[in-house]
C-alpha cells in the first residue's frame, strides 16, 4: 500500500465504511466534514481526492437529485495493521 499516502488511504477507508454501511454513493461534502472532524484542511482532502482519482481508487459519480460531486470506490483498500 505504498503507492498511496496516509491521507490517501484515511480518505479511502472512509469511503469503503460509507459504501459497506450506507450503501449509496459518497458526497464530497461527507467525506471533507469527517477529516475535517480530525484536523484535516478542506483542500488536503480534495487534492487527495484527485490523486485518488488519477491513482483509479475511487471515480466521480452522477447523482439525479442534482448538482453535486459524488464518488464511488473502484479499488478496495485493506485498514493497516
Amino acid at each position: 500500500m505504498s503507492e498511496i499516502t496516509q491521507l490517501q488511504t484515511t480518505i479511502m477507508l472512509f469511503v469503503k465504511d460509507w459504501a459497506e454501511t450506507k450503501k449509496t454513493i459518497i458526497p464530497q461534502a461527507e467525506i471533507i466534514k469527517a477529516l475535517q472532524s480530525t484536523g484535516v484542511k478542506s483542500y488536503s482532502t480534495l487534492n487527495g481526492i484527485k490523486s485518488l482519482i488519477v491513482k483509479g481508487y475511487i471515480r466521480k459519480a452522477y447523482s439525479p437529485n442534482g448538482n453535486r460531486t459524488h464518488y464511488v470506490m473502484i479499488r478496495n483498500i485493506s485498514a493497516p495493521v
